[in-house]
């Protein structure tokens, strides 16, 4: 291969070069890892109905009032099995042997998925508490409620919140799919890491000010450098990020 103008073997692994600046990489970001988080960016802002033309346009003319979960995607629907119709899955299948792809226990619903489900409830008891959701229910509905009032705050926990939760719906819906069309299979725990990787990925983009003792705890658990953080009340930078659409 050609790297910089030099023939033969990388003498870096990408993942390497890849890495931040302070942990010994060149800061060099995934244009794949890149790609998901700002379509779990998509996601989010269509879910939660941000201000924005484009999320107008897409309720408006795409989904018409359904669901998000329920579109067609590339002329296949995106369906969970408790909303399958009989002629869709074909009249010889018993739609009550259709187990959840993550649990195997019982139909998959989206409240099933969003996290009743085993599999999906290991995988957001380990990260709400990075979010700072560890008080609230783990249903969807109790998640949402709580960001829904902040979603358009720039706090420390409004932040880490809708980050957490966009990038854990994506990944165990991802994983849900993956078992279900691939018969590929990851571990909830190896979700886990993927969903810290990526959330901490965007969260080092940021400038935190006007800390409070709770966000600096919460900016810990997440090995957050301290040059993302500002000291200076009085400083006129503002709290930004390209993570946001």
């Amino acid at each position: 291969m050609v790297f910089y103008g030099v023939k033969g073997k990388a003498k870096f692994a990408w993942v390497s070069v890849c890495m931040p600046k302070h942990e010994g990489g060149l800061g060099i970001r995934r244009i794949d890892d890149f790609n998901v988080a700002l379509m779990a960016t998509h996601i989010w802002s269509i879910l939660t109905h941000i201000e924005s033309l484009w999320v107008k346009w897409v309720h408006t003319v795409k989904l018409k009032g359904r669901s998000l979960w329920d579109v067609s995607c590339r002329g296949n629907k995106l369906k969970i099995q408790d909303r399958l119709w009989q002629w869709d899955a074909g009249l010889s299948i018993d739609l009550n042997l259709l187990r959840c792809p993550l649990c195997d226990l019982v139909p998959d619903s989206h409240d099933h998925l969003f996290f009743e489900c085993a599999f999906s409830s290991h995988v957001w008891s380990k990260v709400r508490v990075l979010g700072g959701m560890d008080s609230i229910p783990p249903r969807i509905i109790d998640v949402t409620n709580f960001i829904n009032p902040i979603s358009k705050s720039n706090t420390t926990v409004s932040i880490l919140s809708r980050r957490v939760l966009a990038a854990t719906s994506y990944y165990v819906w991802l994983e849900r799919n993956g078992r279900l069309f691939k018969k590929k299979t990851l571990t909830s725990d190896q979700i886990v890491d993927v969903i810290i990787s990526m959330v901490r990925l965007k969260l080092v983009a940021f400038k935190f000010k006007k800390m409070s003792t709770r966000s600096r705890l919460l900016l810990d658990q997440w090995k957050i450098p301290s040059y993302c953080i500002v000291h200076d009340g009085s400083t006129r930078r503002r709290l930004y990020s390209f993570f946001l659409v």
